[in-house]
């Protein structure tokens, strides 16, 4: 049997020291690394915690947190008990049911149950009260969060009374402008029957005016043309009739055709006529024989007071336009 030497043990005891030394300068390596991460971690959350604390007092909105069993708010950022005129003191010994107008007690318990099962609350509009009994408008929106093992419910109010406010003054300038529309229509369709008014008693003016001329003046100018005029007598007549149809050619053709009696097809030769169509043309146009056009010129002119006159029809028809 084989015995080890004591040099042998010397340096199997001297190799076993090295390996365990070098085993433990590993585990101390790994020891070091895992406290400096853990100090790195801790700084970082620190760091982490510093920002959310300046950003939870810095914020404008109001933020509390709040017991979802008692309502009671645990925490709260400078915003929250300023924004309601409040000291911090003052703040800490509030409630909802203490702020909120509209929330009931009964309202608040529905959305904590809600929220802690873990169903979406949308967020809501409501009024609060602040120490100087002002009503202000505010936005709310709610989350549950984990603190710890306790569960709270985050919310964020935002003041909107002055949004509010402008959003009523638009809706009141809406009104008033639909107002003033309704009453400009109103206006306007009033104006429009004033102007037809108006334009019936013109025309009832011009026809008057157009059969009085046709009816109580002109049968006695026929009648005084064959009571043996002189020359300048003639020539006087004549002188009349000019004026006369000088100041119906200013009135509508519609009335004059009226006054004077055309019918439809002798209004259809006289405009055809006006615009400069011969009789033949006329006749191809209206699908009349050259003797029914002649006829209706006649007629036109008879109806015109141009019967025997030297004047061009068209020439007249073109002025009574």
């Amino acid at each position: 049997m084989n015995r080890s030497s004591p040099k042998q043990y010397e340096d199997k005891t001297k190799i076993q020291f090295v390996s365990e030394l070098e085993y433990l300068r590993k585990k101390i390596a790994k020891l070091e690394k895992a406290e400096i991460e853990r100090k790195q971690a801790e700084q970082n959350q620190r760091a982490s915690e510093e920002r959310y604390r300046t950003l939870f007092k810095l914020a404008a909105d109001s933020i509390v947190l709040i017991d979802p069993k008692t309502s009671e708010i645990m925490e709260f950022n400078d915003s929250c008990h300023k924004n309601l005129g409040y000291t911090r003191e003052e703040f800490k010994k509030l409630r909802i049911k203490d702020l909120d107008v509209f929330e009931s007690p009964e309202k608040f318990f529905e959305r904590s149950e809600k929220l802690s099962k873990g169903i979406p609350v949308n967020s809501f509009e409501t009024k609060q009260k602040g120490k100087d009994d002002i009503i202000r408008d505010v936005h709310v929106s709610g989350t549950l969060i984990e603190i710890g093992d306790r569960k709270y419910i985050l919310s964020i109010w935002r003041d909107i009374t002055e949004g509010k406010k402008i959003e009523n003054a638009l809706r009141e300038n809406e009104a008033k402008l639909a107002e003033q529309a309704k009453n400009q229509e109103e206006t306007n369709t009033a104006l429009k029957v004033l102007l037809r008014l108006r334009n019936e008693e013109k025309e009832r003016t011009e026809e008057n005016i157009l059969s009085n001329v046709k009816q109580l003046i002109d049968p006695y100018l026929k009648k005084l043309r064959h009571t043996g005029l002189s020359a300048e007598q003639d020539n006087l007549v004549n002188i009349v009739e000019s004026n006369l149809a000088e100041i119906t050619a200013s009135l509508t053709p519609k009335l004059f055709s009226k006054s004077i009696g055309l019918t439809p097809r002798e209004l259809d030769v006289a405009n055809l006529v006006k615009n400069g169509l011969t009789s033949q043309e006329i006749s191809e146009t209206l699908c009349l024989s050259d003797n029914a056009v002649a006829f209706h010129r006649r007629n036109i002119r008879t109806k015109l007071g141009l019967k025997k006159k030297k004047v061009n029809l068209r020439s007249y028809l073109q002025n009574l336009s």
